[in-house]
């Protein structure tokens, strides 16, 4: 569960999508024994778009990787959907974590949280990692997300003392792109009740759909949940029922028409869900056994393929795309230094 700031980001990272499948890797698979699929389309016959993510729709990936193996610094890369052109961004200090990014719509820009080992911050660069600044003060901000209209950041704030690794008060605010002045906020927890945050925007930028996390003294406790709320802060509603403990950064798909999520059994392990946004229609979308590591998740631009972060080399976690129903498996990064929460941009 995130607690304080630095906490928060290593849930999304290690914790921070059933339909008949034709998967490329066993859906029980993990491990260093387990086949990797091949990153090429597996059939010239059909169309082109059927195949493999359409490059003039869908632009490159963005993810966090970990420098070291003793994961204590993180750094943002981006790849193609193919697994060519792998390039890295930004290039912290050991000891500093970059992590959690965030296409803007346009594609110019990044947002991303920076941690310190004192805490973190909400930032923002150039889609070619220039110009990266911070947004707003030297305060616990986490998991920036954009507005469709580039002008607003959804951002978690999170503030108090800390008891039993749990901060006092949590908070998921509006912020202005430019400045970090606190526009709104949406949800806030407090006396140590859990965490929010993690938000995604509806398409139209009406709507932003986040997770709860409950402390072990929240209600009920431990449990996690997706929720929806208008941009105006009106309109708080539950989508998931607290016993599938659902959360994890969930997204919109690009038509609005469903919320991709993670429902987590513990930090790591997991599965991957699609509800509408008016809480029906709540289908799980693959079916991993607790051996497989199953982490954060993001539309592609135009709708069809789904990237997501699962065991991969050495069972560590690599990013992967799929399509939205959950076939087609195929592996976007294979190294042995775990990958994570993959965000997919628009066509430059």
């Amino acid at each position: 569960m995130r607690r304080i700031a630095l906490m928060m980001l290593t849930v999304g990272l290690l914790g921070a999508a059933c339909s008949s499948r034709s998967d490329s890797v066993p859906a029980n698979s993990t491990g260093p024994d387990s086949p990797v699929p091949s990153t090429q389309p597996a059939s010239a016959s059909a169309s082109p778009d059927a195949i493999w993510p359409d490059p003039a729709k869908n632009g490159q990936i963005a993810f966090g990787r970990w420098l070291d193996s003793a994961q204590t610094t993180r750094a943002i890369f981006v790849i193609n959907p193919d697994g060519t052109g792998e390039r890295q961004l930004t290039h912290p200090d050991p000891g500093y974590i970059d992590d959690q990014p965030d296409w803007s719509a346009d594609g110019t820009k990044i947002a991303f949280t920076h941690c310190a080992p004192a805490g973190c911050e909400a930032w923002t660069m150039n889609a070619d990692g220039s110009g990266a600044k911070r947004i707003g003060p030297s305060e616990d901000r986490s998991e920036p997300a954009w507005a469709p209209n580039g002008k607003m950041l959804a951002v978690n704030r999170a503030f108090g003392s800390v008891e039993n690794n749990q901060i006092e008060f949590a908070q998921l605010v509006l912020v202005d792109s430019s400045t970090g002045r606190i526009i709104r906020r949406l949800d806030a927890r407090s006396n140590f009740q859990g965490d929010t945050g993690g938000a995604g925007w509806a398409p139209d930028g009406t709507q932003v759909v986040f997770s709860r996390i409950n402390s072990s003294t929240g209600s009920p406790p431990g449990a996690g949940a997706v929720f929806v709320v208008n941009a105006d802060g009106t309109g708080l509603h539950r989508l998931t029922p607290w016993s599938l403990n659902g959360g994890d950064h969930p997204v919109w798909s690009p038509d609005g028409k469903l919320i991709l999520f993670r429902a987590v059994s513990d930090e790591v392990y997991g599965n991957l869900y699609t509800i509408h946004p008016d809480g029906t229609g709540l289908h799980k979308l693959t079916d991993y056994d607790s051996t497989t590591i199953v982490l954060s998740c993001s539309f592609s631009p135009d709708g069809r393929w789904i990237t997501f972060a699962k065991s991969g080399v050495g069972g560590e976690s690599d990013v992967f795309v799929m399509r939205a129903d959950g076939s087609d498996i195929h592996p976007v990064t294979q190294t042995t230094l775990p990958d994570s929460a993959p965000d997919w941009g628009p066509a430059s």
